[in-house]
């Protein structure tokens, strides 16, 4: 078995977009905006996907801080400066816990903790 995606219900998909694919450059795999919902499936295509899902009827909260999505980059140094050039301040890190991994969390625009990491 396989994970094909992770579902998270966003409060603007547009913000959303420029966070997962702008920032971190997660690519767009499909898009369907419908009358009552709009939603994003991203990333490689052998790989799994991070599905955005904005919904008028669904209340967007980010729960609390028991779960995160970890995305791993080629320069968590470089990452970090994109993100907090953006209004994306670091919420936690850097963390190397060994010398295979160094992390640092975020948040997006919905409050929703993001890992990303950098292995060694």
């Amino acid at each position: 078995m396989n994970i094909s995606w992770t579902t998270i219900f966003v409060k603007d998909i547009e913000k959303s977009l420029a966070f997962y694919n702008g920032l971190l450059g997660l690519p767009v795999a499909m898009k369907f905006y419908g009358e009552k919902q709009k939603l994003v499936m991203l990333g490689d295509e052998n790989n799994a996907k991070v599905e955005l899902l904005e919904n008028p009827n669904v209340n967007v909260s980010a729960g609390n801080d028991t779960i995160s999505m970890g995305f791993e980059v080629e320069s968590l140094e470089e990452m970090t400066k994109k993100l907090t050039e953006a209004g994306f301040p670091v919420l936690r890190g850097p963390v190397s816990p060994n010398e295979h991994i160094t992390f640092s969390f975020f948040r997006d625009p919905d409050g929703y903790k993001v890992q990303i990491s950098e292995s060694h």
